[in-house]
């Protein structure tokens, strides 16, 4: 008696993602836009999901005109989705970077930042949290990998909760309301409803 023989079905090879849709690097594992999937189905350009919204467009803008006007010399802000290169495998986005001019050896090159700045500032992030057990652990891992760098304090500002988290090495990470006042720099602290208050956002 013949005996038929089924043939496994065969999988579909995966759909190779084309790299302008990776965002970051983290451990040589590839973080993509958050939207990339709708990219990929046609659902969305790539132009759609790139940008941020207006709303952190300001929170941004308002930072960084009080940065440029408290900073001391020595020190500049580097912002628009600025490029952080922590070691092999490893690059970063960041919004707002306030770096030591000292420490750059090469104004004019064309790579990303490969030394820590003094502080950063996010606001949301663009990432897509697929990969992650929870959004809290791309937030912690991000931070804690930049701490580890040599950043000295690295602030998120949420605007989904209205919230804002404080982070530093060898202290507790903080989270705080927009009213709260909150420290940059030696001199230098903002409260963030202020700031909007101040260009007329509330």
């Amino acid at each position: 008696m013949d005996v038929a023989v089924l043939e496994k079905p065969k999988r579909k090879p995966a759909r190779k993602i084309p790299p302008y849709l990776i965002y970051e690097v983290m451990d040589g594992k590839p973080i993509y836009y958050k939207g990339y999937k709708e990219v990929l189905s046609g659902e969305k350009t790539i132009d759609e999901i790139m940008p941020s919204s207006f709303f952190q467009v300001m929170i941004v803008s308002v930072i960084v005109r009080f940065l440029n006007l408290k900073l001391p010399k020595g020190f500049m802000v580097g912002t628009n989705e600025s490029g952080l290169h922590l070691g092999k495998n490893v690059n970063f986005a960041n919004d707002i970077q306030i770096i030591d001019k000292s420490l750059i050896k090469d104004f004019y090159s064309n790579k990303y930042l490969d030394i820590p700045p003094r502080i950063v500032i996010e606001v949301d992030t663009k990432a897509d949290m697929g990969k992650f057990e929870s959004p809290d652990e791309y937030f912690y891992r991000k931070t804690q990998k930049m701490l580890d760098f040599g950043v000295e304090k690295v602030i998120w500002v949420m605007t989904g909760t209205r919230k804002i988290m404080i982070a530093q090495n060898q202290k507790p990470w903080l989270i705080v309301d927009w009213n709260v006042e909150i420290e940059v720099m030696e001199n230098i602290e903002f409260i963030l409803i202020d700031l909007l208050k101040e260009e007329g956002i509330e």
